[in-house]
């Protein structure tokens, strides 16, 4: 019992320092919602090696299916009208509105990434523009870097983006980004999401508590596997 007992704690230690391992990129405020048949977004240059977990359009947007595209380039974005065409990592169209995509991307240091996250407005897309505009010192596991302004002037609605630029002196689309250390991550809708463990249970009499998914514990006491409760970040 005692043993039981201690290795449900154990369990439930480990599972909160993953947890809050896994953070959120700092996002500029949002300034207004840009509306348009162009998309935006921004792009950064990996100060360290990384998960990427989870992409979401910022809730500002409301809760439209989302169009979300995460992309890698073989050298910075050059200034608009000139183009660059990426590698497409992770493309979701007319994704559920306000649940994060989760990606499990892992990112090596000095890779170059961009990512757009917008929702749908009838034929036209709509992002968070950030205040005030420009380049925006953000951070990657408490590692500096800085994320400019991407733009591809054409809507990702029909298939992701194929030729994109950056401006400098333009807002950024804000995108909620969730990283975490290279070993992190999982599936989910939660944005703080953990690694999966291996199967654990919990047995007194009829009363069982076990893990066996990377966010579910789940009470059988009553043989009601629905009866189940998420560990939030």
């Amino acid at each position: 019992m005692k043993i039981k007992s201690l290795l449900i704690v154990f369990i439930l230690t480990i599972l909160t320092i993953q947890v809050n391992a896994q953070t959120l990129m700092p996002m500029p405020n949002h300034g207004s919602i840009y509306t348009a048949a162009q998309t935006r977004g921004f792009y950064f240059t990996a100060p360290v090696d990384f998960k990427l977990i989870s992409v979401k359009a910022p809730s500002v947007l409301g809760s439209a299916n989302q169009y979300i595209q995460i992309m890698k380039f073989a050298s910075l974005p050059p200034a608009y009208a000139a183009t660059i065409t990426p590698t497409n990592l992770a493309y979701l169209a007319n994704y559920t509105g306000g649940t994060p995509a989760v990606v499990n991307l892992d990112i090596k240091q000095g890779d170059i990434i961009g990512i757009f996250a917008t929702v749908i407005s009838g034929s036209n897309l709509s992002q968070s523009y950030a205040t005030p505009a420009g380049p925006f010192n953000s951070s990657i596991l408490g590692t500096p870097v800085v994320i400019s302004r991407l733009l591809y002037q054409s809507t990702i609605i029909g298939g992701p983006a194929t030729a994109v630029s950056s401006e400098n002196t333009g807002p950024l689309g804000r995108v909620d980004v969730v990283v975490g250390p290279p070993s992190s991550g999982g599936p989910g809708g939660n944005p703080y999401l953990f690694p999966p463990i291996g199967n654990f249970a919990y047995d007194k009499g009829i009363d069982t508590v076990w893990v066996n998914s990377p966010f579910a514990f789940v009470n059988n006491s009553i043989g009601d596997s629905a009866n189940y409760w998420r560990v939030e970040g």
